[in-house]
């Protein structure tokens, strides 16, 4: 089954859930103001149609691997380092 294919079946509940608690709790914490707040909902399709918000979230299942991967290279630098490893030559 192809990315497209997934995003279309799936249901962005919790994404959408996530995106406006995250966008709401960065604003009521002041890292950004209510024009910035509302451009985030905007630009997140909360409130968009489901092809809008198909489109929108499609974007992140194309990148999710690459997400996953990068995650988990973070974790692995993160041990090294709280084991008293050094970070010269680390990429992440």
């Amino acid at each position: 089954m192809s990315t497209t294919e997934q995003t279309t079946k799936k249901n962005f509940t919790n994404y959408k859930v996530f995106g406006f608690w995250l966008a709401k709790c960065f604003k009521d914490q002041g890292i950004i103001d209510k024009d910035g707040h509302d451009a985030w909902i905007k630009a997140q399709e909360i409130h968009g149609s489901k092809e809008d918000q198909e489109e929108f979230y499609g974007k992140f299942y194309t990148f999710y691997d690459e997400i996953l991967r990068r995650n988990n290279t973070m974790k692995l630098h993160s041990l090294h380092i709280a084991a008293g490893g050094s970070t010269s030559g680390l990429y992440i």
